[in-house]
């Protein structure tokens, strides 16, 4: 009765000790999508745009609503040109989080790169509702509406980014451009 017990016994734990060394090896080898937003995000940050890309795709795939994977790869996408696609990656992170204030001014600025500056300024002004003192919403935005032809609406949203950020160069730079004492 003893050797039937213990035989029972081994029989149950062979399949247990099986699927834990299975897991256990496969957990060794797979990242979570944190993991993988942190490795994509430097070797972004490295210039390995595309490597940076790939990376976020599998974190993406690990975990299709992590938002900030997203973000990091419209983030990447942009950095290459790739428009399009940025503005595609901001768009599903928004779906994620409509509250990601970061996603909008970024979607905005790749819209105004396509001259699509209706689009720029929502997501200009819904940045904003957000984040109501962030100055770079409105300096880009104030730049949005001059390339429009809102020049009042421009000069406005100019002075409210200098307001908050009086010493920026940037922003200076802007507000030459806006009031015509720079070449565009």
């Amino acid at each position: 009765m003893t050797y039937r017990r213990n035989l029972t016994v081994s029989i149950i734990s062979i399949p247990f000790l099986a699927f834990f060394f299975v897991r256990v090896l496969f957990a060794q080898g797979t990242e979570t999508a944190e993991q993988l937003v942190k490795k994509g995000y430097a070797e972004a940050m490295n210039g390995n745009y595309d490597n940076a890309i790939e990376i976020f795709t599998q974190a993406i795939k690990a975990d299709p609503k992590n938002e900030e994977a997203y973000y990091q790869r419209g983030m990447t996408y942009g950095a290459k040109g790739l428009n399009d696609e940025a503005i595609a990656d901001f768009t599903e992170a928004l779906q994620l989080n409509p509250d990601a204030a970061l996603c909008y001014l970024n979607r905005g600025v790749y819209y105004s790169q396509k001259e699509l500056f209706d689009k720029a300024i929502a997501d200009y002004a819904q940045a904003l509702r957000l984040e109501p003192q962030n100055s770079a919403v409105y300096v880009n935005r104030a730049l949005a509406y001059h390339y429009k032809g809102m020049q009042q609406e421009a000069i406005i949203d100019i002075e409210k980014a200098l307001e908050l950020k009086p010493d920026d160069e940037s922003y200076l730079e802007a507000q030459k451009v806006i009031l015509g004492q720079e070449p565009e």
